[in-house]
């Protein structure tokens, strides 16, 4: 009997590789253009202590005592704005600096409320937060009020 003459060759398959990379690379620039890149834990900005340490007791002065935490009124009165820090009238933003200055040197970490009037534009707010932020006080908050 005779053998064909392929017999003893093995008939060679080919695969066509260049869809299977292009697939491949727009997976790859899928998965890179919507990852979210987060920064990891152990450089987070964080002050932690752990229970029973030494650092966890904390003996305030009696000007800190005072100040749980600081409260911004702007209120808008017939095109005038002016500030309430604490009860206390502020006529120019400049003023409202320096009383931010002297709140961060009591206490850097101290949470400042911002509370704006109705009438009062968004810009004040800002100035202010920027005030806040500039002097190293980190921990300001809108208030609003609850909807009903």
């Amino acid at each position: 009997m005779k053998l064909p003459v392929n017999a003893g060759r093995s008939r060679r398959i080919t695969l066509n590789m260049t869809a299977m990379i292009d697939v491949v690379f727009l997976l790859l620039i899928f998965f890179i253009c919507t990852a979210n890149f987060s920064p990891p834990e152990e450089q987070l900005p964080m002050n932690l202590s752990r229970p029973g340490s030494l650092s966890s007791v904390v003996t305030l002065t009696k000007e800190e005592e005072d100040f749980k935490f600081a409260t911004i009124r702007i209120i808008a009165n017939d095109g005038r704005i002016q500030w309430h820090i604490n009860d206390r009238v502020c006529d120019s933003l400049e003023t409202v600096e320096l009383v931010l200055r002297e709140l961060a040197n009591i206490k850097a970490d101290l949470p400042i409320l911002i509370e704006m009037d109705d009438a009062a534009a968004w810009e004040h707010f800002i100035h202010v937060y920027d005030l806040c932020r500039a002097n190293g006080l980190s921990r300001v908050q809108l208030v609003s009020e609850e909807v009903r």
